[in-house]
């Protein structure tokens, strides 16, 4: 599962092909083409247009630089745990 902006997402990630992917989120999905950079990031092609994706783990989840435009994937928060913060300096 994905959380963006509070809102949970049902994901799934088929690999159909040496570069090409099915991806599924709440059961709508798109077919990807998606090829490694040298930098780390990839280059996704999406219905004809090309993409340059980069992920930054931050402490609230991921952080996808998707060309100009950044937003988080925020980790799914179990009520039943509870975690303290340590105490800084």
């Amino acid at each position: 599962t994905m959380v963006l902006d509070g809102v949970k997402y049902q994901v799934e990630v088929t690999k159909i092909g040496p570069q090409q992917y099915k991806v599924s989120l709440n059961g709508s999905s798109v077919y990807v083409v998606a090829r490694a950079l040298r930098d780390g990031g990839l280059l996704m092609q999406l219905d004809g247009n090309a993409y340059v994706v980069h992920t930054e783990e931050v402490a609230t989840g991921t952080r996808l630089l998707i060309g100009q435009k950044t937003c988080v994937i925020e980790k799914e928060k179990d009520p039943s745990k509870v975690i303290a913060s340590p105490a800084g300096k």
